[in-house]
């Protein structure tokens, strides 16, 4: 399934199961993905204001050249999963990305608050 371009205040998919969808350009304010199945999901070129995929379960997912505000991947279980090209304010539950591919980019820019997740004291 395609969908281009959606223009949504609010996406209510908890618990959903998604297959081989491909989600093109748009805006969403909230899309909540908590506790849903993702295989082969690409989320393109999207502007998400708060995306929710905290206890997801995800196969070959691919969020590409999207900004999104906040990611929550609390308690999720990704495998295959591809944030390289996508641009982040924040993150929340840095543990639920286990199984994620990220670039140095991304890597340097959120070390800061990976280390004090995880309680490091840098200096």
């Amino acid at each position: 399934m395609r969908v281009e371009r959606p223009r949504w205040g609010s996406a209510e998919l908890f618990d959903a199961e998604l297959r081989s969808v491909h989600l093109v350009g748009g805006k969403i304010d909230f899309l909540n993905l908590r506790g849903a199945r993702l295989t082969d999901v690409v989320i393109e070129g999207c502007t998400i204001g708060e995306l929710d995929l905290g206890g997801v379960q995800a196969l070959r997912v691919a969020l590409v050249d999207c900004r999104i505000g906040t990611l929550d991947v609390t308690r999720a279980s990704l495998s295959h999963t591809d944030l390289r090209t996508s641009d982040f304010s924040r993150i929340d539950g840095f543990e639920g990305l286990r199984g994620a591919t990220i670039d140095e980019l991304q890597l340097a820019t959120f070390a800061p608050t990976m280390a004090a997740h995880l309680g490091l004291v840098v200096g």
